[in-house]
C-alpha cells in the first residue's frame, strides 16, 4: 500500500490525521481555531522553503497553492485562505517560483471580489 493510500479514508478523503498534520501542523492549528499560531507556523515553513534548492522550492509551492485552491473550493476558507497567503507572501522574482505565487494571488484576488 502506497503511503498516500494510508492518508485517504474509506470515501477517499484525506484523514484527518493526516490532514492536521500538513505544513507542520498549521492545519491542525487552523482547524483548532488557533489562527495566529498557524500563521507563525506557516511563515517558519515558508522560510524553510525558501532556502530550498528552487526545483523543491517550485514543488513545495505548488502542491501547497494546490491546497489552498481545493480548500477554498472544498468550502474550507480559513484553511485555503492561509495557505494561499503564505504562498502569495514569498517575493517574486524566478521564473519557475512565480507561476505558484502569481495563481495564490489571483486565488486571493476573486475571493475578495
Amino acid at each position: 500500500m502506497s503511503p498516500m493510500a494510508l492518508a485517504l479514508d474509506a470515501k477517499g478523503r484525506v484523514n484527518e490525521g493526516f490532514l492536521r498534520n500538513a505544513y507542520n501542523g498549521a492545519v491542525g492549528q487552523l482547524i483548532d481555531g488557533d489562527i495566529e499560531g498557524a500563521k507563525t507556523t506557516l511563515a517558519a515553513f515558508i522560510r524553510r522553503v525558501k532556502r530550498y534548492r528552487v526545483g523543491r522550492r517550485m514543488v513545495e509551492l505548488e502542491s501547497m497553492c494546490f491546497d489552498g485552491e481545493m480548500a477554498l473550493a472544498d468550502g474550507d476558507q480559513v484553511i485555503g485562505r492561509a495557505l494561499l497567503e503564505a504562498v502569495a507572501s514569498v517575493p517574486e522574482g524566478n521564473d519557475l517560483v512565480d507561476p505558484a505565487i502569481h495563481r495564490a494571488k489571483e486565488l486571493l484576488d476573486q475571493k475578495t471580489q
